[in-house]
């Protein structure tokens, strides 16, 4: 009797340590298959984010196709109608998938353009996806501005009054005929058609109908004697290895560009050009910008740009009479859609701000950069607003999809 109960005493242990063991092994068991079933899901999340995040450079791709030249679909309070119907249209969240909304805008780096497209997981982790790109404007007409002194769109350039214009080391670039009824001699470096239609600044609501630069440059908000100054704003940005910099961080120009609270006038400045000049950018937005110069005014190193038309005079005294003004631009543009040299004033050009024999501030990538900049704000500028040899093409390199 003894034997028999520590033989089944025995079984019993061998049971108990048996059953252990199995329990441990379905333990390590069910573990792994737990950690592999979550390893596949993370696995097939990062893939569907990275399909979504590819599917977003598709659509960019075809948004540029169409005739577009810049795409930014983060803010929808910013984005345009075709942007905003680009933004949610690849997010799965509604069907029980992990895609919350794919970005898609654009970004500049070492002079090329980068589309970059950021799928969001519905927890709020990212997977980015970049594509580089560049730009390339056919031959035909001149639309870069830094090329030329004076620049008018389709309204050109109007003398009137015994107005002068002349340049023999600059040149302008018009959407019509020069139109010359005055009596002052007019001699230029070249004259170039332009076809650059109608301006809008792009998210810019605060337009004034009239706005005046007085000689001594404060900016005014109507006529030159009863005009309230107005508020500009200041922006500083740097070129430094190649890209355009501000507050000295690489923030994305652009975006923080687009984004600025932005009064009727913005000044834009720009340090680091690579012959050690300063150069400033004016964006005026108003229907009319009136540059009043009482006597000699020197505009250095500057760009004037208005959405509207641009009229050059003297200033006005109390007696209501005009006094004769010149306008001396150095290594400067003046851009509007119309300007008229009026009331027996005049511009003298010297040089523009690209290079040309020398002279200029601006390198080819430094000039690229402020175009593209530009582009954010003024949406037909860089397409010259007009299909065939003039249109800018944004051509994708091959094979650069990048997981960043």
């Amino acid at each position: 009797m003894v034997k028999n109960r520590k033989k089944k005493g025995s079984t019993l242990v061998t049971v108990l340590a048996v059953s252990l063991i199995f329990m441990a092994l379905s333990g390590v068991i069910l573990k792994s298959i737990s950690s592999t079933m979550k390893l596949n899901t993370n696995q097939k999340e990062i893939e569907d984010l990275r399909y979504a995040a590819e599917s977003g450079l598709e659509l960019a791709r075809s948004h540029f196709e169409s005739g577009n030249m810049s795409i930014d679909t983060r803010d929808s309070s910013l984005a345009s109608q075709e942007e905003k119907n680009l933004d949610n249209i690849l997010s799965t969240k509604d069907s029980g998938g992990i895609v919350d909304k794919v970005d898609i805008y654009m970004d500049t780096k070492n002079g090329k353009d980068i589309i970059k497209s950021v799928a969001k997981h519905v927890n709020g982790t990212t997977t980015e996806l970049a594509m580089i790109n560049y730009r390339k404007i056919a031959s035909g007409h001149n639309t870069d501005i830094f090329d030329h002194g004076l620049v008018a769109g389709s309204g050109g350039v109007i003398i009137n009054n015994g107005g002068v214009l002349n340049g023999t080391a600059s040149s302008i670039s018009t959407g019509k005929p020069l139109v010359n009824a005055g009596t002052g001699n007019t001699q230029l470096g070249s004259i170039e058609e332009n076809t650059i239609g109608s301006l809008s600044f792009q998210n810019w609501n605060n337009k004034k109908d009239t706005i005046t630069l007085r000689e001594d440059w404060n900016f005014y908000n109507g006529n030159y004697e009863n005009g309230q100054k107005i508020n500009i704003t200041n922006v500083e940005l740097t070129f430094s290895n190649n890209e355009l910099k501000v507050d000295g961080s690489s923030e994305e120009i652009k975006t923080y560009i687009k984004n600025l609270v932005k009064e009727p006038v913005v000044k834009i400045q720009i340090k680091g050009l690579k012959i050690e000049h300063e150069m400033t950018i004016y964006l005026v937005n108003a229907n009319n910008l009136n540059i009043n110069s009482a006597g000699s005014m020197m505009i250095n190193n500057t760009a004037i740009i208005c959405d509207g038309e641009i009229s050059v005079t003297g200033a006005k005294a109390t007696n209501g009479v005009y006094y004769d003004g010149a306008l001396h631009l150095s290594n400067s543009t003046i851009f509007g859609e119309k300007v008229t040299i009026d009331k027996g004033s005049s511009i003298h050009m010297a040089y523009q701000p690209s290079k040309d024999n020398g002279f200029g501030l601006l390198e080819e990538d430094e000039e690229n950069l402020l175009n593209d900049m530009l582009g954010t704000l003024l949406p037909n500028w860089s397409s010259g607003g007009q299909e065939g040899n003039n249109s800018e093409k944004i051509e994708f390199i091959e094979n650069t999809f990048n997981n960043e």
